[in-house]
C-alpha cells in the first residue's frame, strides 16, 4: 500500500544515517577540528579559491568551492593559508563542502601541518572540556529526577517515541518527556547564557531525539505552517543527521564536529559542534551538541 511504502522509506531514511555514521567512524583515524582560514585548490586545470572549514592530520574539508566541474578521486594540491602546498585528492562532496584526503607521506612529513592542529586543539580544549562539564550536569539533573521519583530510569531509557499528529515537521512525545521538560530547561538556559559564542547546548539520545530546546525554540507549532515550525518548533524532534546521530551514539570522551544549523530567516550556517557522551547510572544514554559560531 501507499502508506506501507512511505513507512518503508521513513524506515530505510532514518538507517541510512546510522550506516553512514558506522562507516565514517571506522574509516576516520584522525580526530578532525573544525576552523576558519583561506586555501587555494588545484585539481587537474581547475584553480580556484576556497575556503577551509575543518582540518585533520588525514584530510580536509572546503566550503565556497564550484563542485561540479571537480572529479571525485582526483588528485591535486591544495594550500591553506599558513601551510605550504599538500599534495591531496578529492574524495567526494556532502552538504558540508568538498573533502580531500592528504597524500599520506606529505602530510605525515609536515612538521607545519602538525603544529597548526596541536594549536587548533589546544584551542579547542577549554571547550571539550565545557562539553565534558555539560554531559555531567545534565547526567546529575535525570539522576536527581529518578531519586525524587519523578522519573524511572526504565522510562528515561524507553525509546519508545509517540509522534504528535498533525505536526510538521514531525514532533514526538516520550516516556520521560514530562520529567525532562521540568528538570532541563533551567540548566540549558544557564548553560547557553554563558558563552555569547553558543548557538545551542542540548541532551540528545541515541537516536537524536531532543527531548527540551531552547525556550526561542520551543515554541507551540502552528498548524498549517511546516517552514515556521521547523525554526521555531525544534523541541521533541529526532533529528537523525549525521551531526545528531554522531553526537548520540558516540561513547569517545568528545567528539568535535562541523554541523550545518538552520537559523530562523530560512539561511544556515555552518557551526563548530563539541559533543559529550551521556551516561546516566552508567549506562549510556546520548550525548550533548554544543554548537558555536565558527
Amino acid at each position: 500500500t501507499q502508506k506501507g511504502s512511505r513507512l518503508v522509506g521513513n524506515m530505510l531514511r532514518r538507517f541510512k544515517p546510522v550506516l553512514r555514521h558506522s562507516a565514517f567512524a571506522d574509516r576516520r583515524r584522525f580526530d578532525r577540528f573544525p576552523t576558519a582560514r583561506k586555501a587555494h585548490l588545484v585539481i587537474g586545470s581547475v584553480d580556484i579559491p576556497g575556503r577551509l572549514v575543518d582540518l585533520g592530520r588525514g584530510g580536509a574539508l572546503l566550503a565556497g568551492l564550484s563542485q561540479a566541474r571537480l572529479p571525485t578521486g582526483g588528485a591535486g594540491v591544495v594550500t591553506i593559508e599558513g601551510l605550504p602546498p599538500l599534495p591531496c585528492r578529492m574524495t567526494g562532496t556532502s552538504e558540508l563542502g568538498l573533502h580531500l584526503a592528504f597524500a599520506g607521506d606529505a602530510a605525515a612529513g609536515c612538521g607545519a601541518l602538525a603544529g597548526m592542529i596541536e594549536d587548533i586543539e589546544r584551542s579547542y580544549r577549554p571547550l571539550i572540556e565545557r562539553a565534558q562539564d555539560f554531559a555531567r550536569a545534565v547526567a546529575a539533573a535525570m539522576e536527581q529526577a529518578i531519586e525524587r521519583g519523578q522519573l524511572s530510569e526504565s522510562d528515561l531509557f524507553d525509546l519508545r517515541y509517540i509522534p504528535v499528529l498533525d505536526s510538521e515537521p514531525r514532533q514526538y512525545l516520550s516516556p520521560s518527556l514530562p520529567a525532562l521538560e521540568a528538570v532541563l530547561p533551567p540548566l540549558l538556559a544557564g548553560t547557553l547564557a554563558a558563552d555569547p559564542r553558543l548557538v545551542f547546548a542540548l541532551p540528545s539520545d541515541r537516536n537524536g531525539y531532543v527531548p527540551v530546546h531552547h525556550p526561542a525554540w520551543s515554541q507551540p507549532p502552528r498548524a498549517g505552517d511546516p517552514a515556521w515550525n521547523a525554526a521555531h518548533a525544534r523541541n521533541r524532534r529526532i533529528i537523525d543527521s549525521r551531526a545528531g546521530l554522531s553526537a548520540g551514539r558516540s561513547i569517545r570522551p568528545f567528539l568535535v564536529q562541523l554541523s550545518r544549523h538552520e537559523t530562523e530567516d530560512g539561511h544556515s550556517e555552518l557551526l563548530s559542534e563539541i559533543n559529550a557522551p551521556l551516561r546516566v547510572r552508567g549506562r549510556h544514554w546520548g550525548g550533548v551538541r554544543m554548537g558555536y559560531r565558527l
